[in-house]
This record gives structure tokens, sequence and C-alpha cells, in this order.
């Protein structure tokens, strides 16, 4: 019969030992958990912001300021609000990236490689 172990995937001891399997999954799992707690909250305040923001801005809409007026403040907005959003997107891109990097460093058992 041939010899199939020459041919088997090497597995590193950290993942044979099923007690050190068990901790490098709680370790991802915790810095998972606190990841994506820190982006519910940054969601939810960005969200917070931007409805005060709008809701400051149909309370001047509603105040019969000239037609010009209300232009000018209508592009404003548009142009804040955009800036705000691009610049949120970027945050939360930084944060996933972090995250990403967090689980990778916790799976590799604390190592930075």
């Amino acid at each position: 019969m041939a010899d199939l172990s020459s041919t088997a995937p090497a597995t590193s001891t950290r993942l044979a030992d099923p007690f050190s399997l068990m901790q490098t999954g709680l370790r991802a799992f915790e810095g998972y958990t606190r990841a994506v707690g820190e982006l519910a909250n940054e969601v939810a305040g960005f969200m917070q912001a931007r409805y005060q923001e709008d809701a400051r801005a149909w309370a001047k809409l509603s105040a019969g300021a000239p037609p010009n007026e209300l232009l000018g403040f209508q592009q404003q907005f548009v142009q804040r609000a955009m800036s705000d959003y691009t610049d949120e997107a970027g945050k939360l891109s930084r944060m996933v990236m972090k995250m990403a990097a967090d689980a990778s460093h916790a799976w590799n058992g604390g190592s930075k490689t």
C-alpha cells in the first residue's frame, strides 16, 4: 500500500491542538465582536449627526426665505452631505481594514507574520 503521509498537507501544531485552536477562535471572536460594536457606534453617531443636519435644513427651507437664498442653501447642503458621506465611507473602510488586520493577527497567535 502506498504511503500517503508524504502527500498530506502540512498542518501547523497550532491547528493540530484543539485547545490552541479554541483559544485562537476565541481571540478572533472577541476582536470581531469589539470591532462590530465600534462600527455600529460609528454608524449610529454618523446617522444621528446627519439626521440633526437634515432637521436643521428642513427648518430653514420651511422658514420662507427668498428662492435664491434657498437655492444657495440647498447647494451648500448637498455639497456638505456628499462630503460627510464620503468622509464616513472612508472612515468605515479604514475601520473594516483594521478589523481584518486584527483578525489576522489573532489567527496568527498574536504574531505580526
